[in-house]
């Protein structure tokens, strides 16, 4: 399980960036710099912190936001 929260601490980390506009609404559409290479590396954070997520849920290298992260990891 994962909290939003902890999402968006590592996607400001990914981005390297304190801004307090990244929530759980955050995404690729909305969220400036998140690209392939930072979604790489946020998919990273999370399999250090859960692993084996990346194997379970194959479905969270297509997730956009925070909350689609969330829900499925949190699904599982």
């Amino acid at each position: 399980m994962i909290s939003a929260s902890r999402v968006c601490d590592f996607l400001r980390t990914c981005l390297e960036s304190d801004s307090e506009n990244i929530s759980e609404l955050s995404s690729q559409e909305n969220t400036e710099g998140w690209d392939s290479i930072i979604q790489l590396s946020l998919l990273g954070m999370i399999e250090d912190e859960l692993p084996g997520t990346l194997d379970r849920l194959p479905d969270l290298a297509g997730a956009n936001s925070v909350a689609e992260i969330c829900k499925i990891i949190n699904a599982s």
